[in-house]
């Protein structure tokens, strides 16, 4: 009777371990995908902006993706004149104002983009 028991415990032990490592597994790979959709998602603008130049304090960029929503505005060249937008179009150049020819944009969506020469 008592190896009876002893086998009944040590199944009820394998399957609570089953059980727990089978939620462990699907919450990792939940996981894993949240952060694959952002990157893939949201983060592949940076890809898209090309970096012309910077002179007298501005930063020169092109975009040549789809659509920019930033969280700051920008100065976007519209019928040869600059106007302040936080939506950049395709195939469109834009500056931003800075110190140094470097700079980081937010868009509205929670992606960071580093800009560099």
């Amino acid at each position: 009777m008592k190896a009876v028991s002893q086998y009944v415990s040590a199944l009820l032990l394998l399957v609570i371990s089953i059980v727990g490592m089978a939620l462990v597994s699907t919450y990792s790979l939940h996981s894993k995908n949240t952060v694959e959709g952002l990157t893939t998602n949201y983060c592949v603008a940076s890809d898209t902006i090309v970096y012309i130049g910077y002179s007298k304090n501005y930063i020169y960029l092109y975009n040549s993706g789809g659509t920019l929503y930033l969280r700051t505005q920008v100065e976007v060249l519209v019928d040869n004149k600059w106007v302040n937008s936080t939506i950049v179009e395709p195939h469109t150049i834009f500056r931003i104002s800075s110190r140094n020819p470097t700079i980081t944009l937010l868009t509205s969506k929670g992606c960071v983009l580093v800009i560099k020469p």
